[in-house]
């Protein structure tokens, strides 16, 4: 009879040991779910952030493609000014070198005129326009 409350003591130990292996085993189990399932979010963080990254990226080629054709039209801009100053500069020359003069008579072509003084452009220097 020793034997047999040896063999269930025993037998009792072996229990004990195993339902504390599996109960090891399940918490083993459950930490392994919980980084597989933190490891799957970092994994979609990581993702949301390259794509985010690669918007940010976008956006700023296209902020560079738009500063770069803000200065091409800056450019145009000038040029267009500096040609206008130089049209400007030769109509004045080229209207500076008339004066207006009181005109004594209508002139023969212009048979409606009013009778009395008009005006006619003349050129300095005594040459008619």
């Amino acid at each position: 009879m020793h034997d047999r409350v040896i063999s269930f003591r025993d037998v009792s130990k072996v229990s004990t040991v195993i339902v504390t292996m599996s109960d090891y085993q399940t918490t083993i189990a459950s930490a392994v779910e919980g980084q597989t399932a933190t490891t799957a979010e970092l994994n979609r963080s990581i993702a949301e952030a390259a794509t985010g990254s690669e918007q940010i990226a976008e956006s700023i080629g296209a902020v560079a493609a738009a500063a770069r054709s803000t200065s091409e039209s800056v450019d145009d801009s000038r040029q267009a000014a500096a040609d206008l100053a130089e049209v400007s500069s030769r109509l004045e020359g080229l209207v500076g070198r008339f004066r207006f003069c009181p005109r004594s008579r209508p002139r023969r072509e212009d048979a409606t005129a009013r009778r009395g003084p008009g005006m006619k452009l003349r050129r300095l220097g005594g040459v008619r326009a």
